[in-house]
């Protein structure tokens, strides 16, 4: 009798030990996703300087430029939220005679496609409003853009903010003269250019930007550069926009058959832009 409660007792253990290694085979091939976090860097300086990038819990160490940077550089999946300060305003005044699309110098470049990434102010109207402005950038014979979504697969989300003073010489193509009297590139977003990537605008004011073609005297002489979107421009078969409560006001294309406010290749909100008019999501 004794001998077959001590058989059993190990049956019990055998199964046991059975399942336990079942389960745990099943939770190391399970497929779930990790879940996603959220990196926050929150902006704790306005001058425009590329190094303080660090975005850390100490004082001083994240630009808006730097914040940008530590972005694009991120391994990781999780979105990325840029804080900016209500009732600040961030000037750019790194200037570049020739696009590089690392956000070093000029306009301010999105490259990731690990993660979102997604810049917040304060509001874009009131006392509140949080401005970018790229009117340091344009000085003698260079120009420049706000903001530069540079491929596919990236995505970047704008809110609560206004976008102003930027000037487009260039379609953002890396290497290229910023000089306007350059013949290079058809010239294109002067707010914002999208090169394919995924934009939202929710509570934007982009406004006083121009996109500068160059007119030449016969009509489609191959020197003829077109102004595309002084606003925004979205280009490339899989560039889309998205707008929600905004306003595109004050901008140009000048020179060319470019719209005023805005170029796109998808235009996801109800309403087609014109200038100085709001888009309602």
């Amino acid at each position: 009798h004794e001998k077959k409660i001590t058989w059993s007792i190990l049956s019990l253990v055998v199964l046991f030990g059975a399942f336990l290694g079942f389960t745990q085979r099943a939770a190391s091939h399970s497929s779930a996703p990790r879940p996603l976090f959220t990196t926050t860097f929150d902006v704790d300086r306005t001058d425009d300087t590329a190094g303080a990038s660090a975005c850390t819990v100490a004082p001083n160490d994240c630009s808006l430029r730097g914040a940008i940077i530590a972005a694009n550089a991120d391994p990781n999946a999780d979105p990325v939220v840029i804080n900016l300060q209500p009732a600040t305003t961030y000037n750019l005044t790194l200037t570049n005679a020739n696009q590089e699309n690392a956000a070093a110098t000029g306009d301010l470049d999105v490259t990731t496609t690990l993660h979102s990434v997604t810049i917040t102010g304060g509001g874009s109207s009131g006392p509140n409003a949080t401005n970018i402005d790229a009117s340091s950038l344009n000085t003698g014979s260079v120009r420049d853009r706000v903001f530069h979504i540079t491929a596919s697969n990236v995505t970047a989300v704008f809110q609560d903010l206004v976008i102003q003073n930027g000037k487009a010489a260039d379609d953002g193509t890396n290497g290229v003269s910023t000089d306007p009297a350059a013949q290079n590139t058809n010239r294109a977003g002067g707010g914002i250019l999208n090169n394919g990537g995924a934009v939202t605008l929710t509570n934007v004011k982009i406004e006083s930007c121009q996109a500068l073609g160059k007119g030449d005297s016969v009509v489609n002489q191959h020197t003829t550069l077109e102004a595309r979107g002084g606003a925004l421009a979205s280009l490339g078969t899989t560039g889309n926009v998205i707008v929600a409560s905004s306003r595109f006001t004050g901008n140009s294309a000048i020179g060319g058959n470019g719209d005023s406010a805005a170029v796109m290749t998808r235009w996801m909100t109800p309403d087609h832009l014109p200038d100085g008019k709001v888009a309602k999501g």
